[in-house]
């Protein structure tokens, strides 16, 4: 562990980091936790949801102090709109609530922190409140991710799409200048970011709490085939779709009647109009550990992929099989391609998951080679000392 005094860090954050059900609230929740050992952690987190008890607790148990500042709906409708002529990437002018802004500065002064950590760029307008050192996570190359969905939406919205890229392409160039240290999720994503970027951005992984998502007896009937995501999220939206309306019906074809479950919170109405006698879709679920339990194989045909995918890293930790695609399995590492089967097409992911399920020995010995790796790599507290360093910086 570093030798590092302590600091006084205040985080400002576009979601409040709780319950863990977006790969952007996980991370932060759990490498605040981690800092919370060794530091004072001061929350200013933004929401445009109501945030339980519960759910305020649960965070209150680590930080110093946590402030919930509720965005209201009209404003960013109101924002966005006005934002139609400005520089600013929607997702940034999305969150940058002028009373927001206000509210943080007065915040920062009362706690006077050693450093402030922003996470995500929609937080990057907050960096111009602060007096002390601030640290920016990307977590993902936002713009890499924008440019990949570009093709893939509505005709009509394309151009909306290309506008957003092109402001967070130009955004990200202009971080080092607002912030003392940088960092992402990966090396893939780094090597995403513009050029100018990469240099001065540090890799702060993503991690799993391997005794929560630990190998258990299944307690509910088989599911062959299982995907797991935020369903309200374009990329998880299209992975699921492809799994169920070019996969299976090839999977069908080879003699397979296999079930598929789509686990995950907010489907909108393209993944609820998947739901059959052979695919479920749960909808939230408060502990997606059971589905992972009673999987068979974990397929996360992920072709919009930045980031690390926290679906990868939870199936490996709970010794479930995985099918992903090359770009998916690249961000977590896949040493010699012994973690996860990987596929690019349709016939590819019908060909991988008839030959996992039709041999146990093969499907055991991927899933034991990702547990192995994914305890060595990610565990929360690697991580937590990645983001140390930047603040050491």
């Amino acid at each position: 562990m570093l030798s590092l005094c302590i600091v006084k860090l205040v985080a400002v954050l576009p979601r409040f980091p709780y319950p863990l059900d977006k790969g952007d609230k996980l991370r932060a929740y759990h490498l605040l936790r981690q800092l919370s050992q060794r530091h004072q952690i001061y929350i200013f987190a933004l929401t445009d949801s109501p945030v339980s008890t519960k759910d305020f607790k649960a965070v209150e148990q680590f930080a110093t102090a946590v402030e919930v500042f509720r965005l209201s709906r009209w404003r960013i409708l109101l924002r966005l709109l006005g934002n139609v002529f400005s520089r600013l990437p929607f997702q940034t002018a999305y969150h940058t609530d002028s009373r927001a802004l206000r509210r943080f500065q007065e915040f920062v002064n009362s706690h006077n922190p050693d450093a402030v950590f922003c996470q995500l760029i929609r937080t990057g307008e907050f960096a111009a409140h602060i007096a002390c050192p601030g640290i920016l996570d990307f977590q993902d190359a936002l713009s890499e991710n924008m440019r990949l969905r570009i093709g893939r939406e509505n005709p009509f919205l394309r151009p909306l799409f290309r506008m957003e890229y092109k402001r967070l392409l130009a955004y990200e160039r202009e971080m080092p200048n607002r912030f003392v240290s940088l960092c992402i999720i990966s090396e893939k994503d780094r090597q995403a970011l513009p050029e100018s970027v990469q240099a001065q951005t540090r890799i702060v992984g993503n991690g799993i709490d391997m005794q929560f998502y630990k190998p258990v007896e299944a307690q509910t009937q088989p599911i062959d085939l299982l995907f797991v995501g935020a369903m309200s999220y374009r990329p998880n939206i299209e992975a699921a779709i492809f799994l169920v309306k070019q996969v299976l019906p090839l999977l069908t074809l080879k003699g397979l009647n296999l079930n598929i479950s789509i686990v995950g919170a907010d489907p909108v109405a393209e993944v609820k109009a998947l739901a059959s006698e052979r695919v479920t879709v749960t909808g939230r679920v408060e502990d997606t550990r059971p589905y992972y339990a009673s999987a068979r194989l974990m397929v996360a045909p992920m072709f919009i992929s930045t980031g690390v995918q926290n679906k990868i890293l939870e199936a490996a930790a709970m010794l479930v099989p995985v099918v992903t695609t090359p770009q998916a399995a690249e961000a977590v590492g896949n040493p010699e391609k012994q973690c996860f089967a990987e596929a690019s097409t349709a016939e590819e992911f019908a060909e991988k998951i008839a030959y996992l399920l039709q041999n146990s020995e093969i499907s055991a010995a991927y899933s034991q080679q990702a547990y192995a790796y994914v305890q060595q790599h990610f565990s929360w507290e690697f991580c937590a000392q990645q983001l140390e360093n930047c603040l050491k910086a």
